[in-house]
Formats: C-alpha cells, structure tokens, sequence
C-alpha cells in the first residue's frame, strides 16, 4: 500500500527541491517541471499545492529565513545581550553544508528581486525583521550597561547587517579563503570594536 504523504510533508519536500534547484542550477532553473523532477512527481502535483512558480519562490524564500530563525531562537535568553548577538551572527554565516545551501539561495534571490514584487516585499520584510533583532539586541546591552548609551545603534544595526551580508556573499564565493575560522575572527574583531565604543566621525 503507498504511503500516504500530508499537505505540509509535500509542500516541505518541493521547498527543498526548491533549494536544491536554485542553489546549483540557478534561479532561472527553477521551473515547475524542474522542480517536479527534483522531488520525483508531476509538475500537477507541485501545483496542486502551490499556486505559481512565484508561489513556490516566495515560500523558499521564507524557509531560508525560518530555518536561520529556529537556530538563532535557541541563542535568545536573559543574559549577555552581546554574547547573544555575537552567537546569533554566527548562526546565520555559512559555517556549515547546510547553510552554505541557504546562503546560495538566498543570494540568488537578490538579482531576482528587483524585478519581482513578491519577492522584494519578501526581501524587504526579512531584512526588517532581522534590522529589529540586531537593533533590539543592542539596545538590551544598553540597558545592562554592557554598551555605552551613546553608542549609535541604528549605525551600527546596518553597520553590522552590511557586515554579514557582505561575509555570507565573500564565503559562497571564495569558501577556502573565507572558511570557518577566518568568519570567526572577523565576527570577533566586529564585536570587539562595539565593545570598545569607537567614536565614528562623519565626513561632511
């Protein structure tokens, strides 16, 4: 008798089709009939449970983000607001196989985007989720007195996003170069200089 497969399995098994699909062939390679193959059923059943192509991309994208969430989530607790935020930008770096496979597809959302609403309303509403985190985080460790007041957040939330993104893209790209420990210490040497309360002069 075949195993009976729910709506939910199904649709997790064609998000990671998704991902593998966009990850090696790239994002243009993402149809439904490739995908369906990917998964090893027909393209009407991909369709049976997504309602585009686009339908499919947004919903990867948002698995991207959700799979980042779960980890950082088991960082979030009452102690050291900087400690938290230095184990949480760690756990979204492309330390491992699996999230090397979310950085590939992540970046391959980028190009993409401009072009698609969904998928820049999707991009934008990620990025300010993770603005409210970085920027939450910092403001904790100036209530615990752990950063000065006076330090800038809003400029260090983009200085730090900027930081990642820039990481994430250099360690898909160059992964010998930009491995595991060099992410690490320039991770450390980032939140050494919030530590250490640097007075950043704007140039006019």
């Amino acid at each position: 008798m075949p195993r009976v497969i729910d709506h939910e399995e199904r649709r997790s098994e064609v998000l990671a089709a998704t991902w593998q699909v966009v990850a090696t062939e790239g994002l243009e390679a993402a149809t439904i009939r490739r995908i369906a193959i990917e998964v090893g059923c027909t393209a009407g059943l991909v369709t049976h449970h997504f309602a585009s192509k686009d339908d499919i991309l947004v919903a990867a994208l948002r698995q991207v983000h959700i799979a980042a969430a779960k980890r950082m989530a088991s960082h979030l607790s009452s102690g050291s607001q900087l400690k938290t935020l230095h184990a949480v930008l760690l756990e979204v770096l492309p330390l491992d196989d699996e999230r090397r496979l979310e950085w590939r597809v992540w970046i391959a959302f980028w190009g993409q985007s401009l072009g698609k609403t969904a998928l820049a309303q999707e991009l934008h509403n990620r990025y300010a989720e993770w603005r409210n985190l970085i920027n939450g985080l910092l403001r904790a460790a100036q209530r615990s007195q752990e950063i000065p007041p006076q330090l800038d957040v809003r400029l260090w939330t983009d200085l730090t996003i900027s930081l990642i993104d820039g990481l994430g893209l250099q360690a898909v790209l160059e992964p010998e170069y930009f491995n595991t420990p060099r992410l690490k210490k320039v991770v450390a040497s980032h939140m050494g200089k919030i530590l250490q309360d640097y007075q950043l002069i704007e140039s006019s």
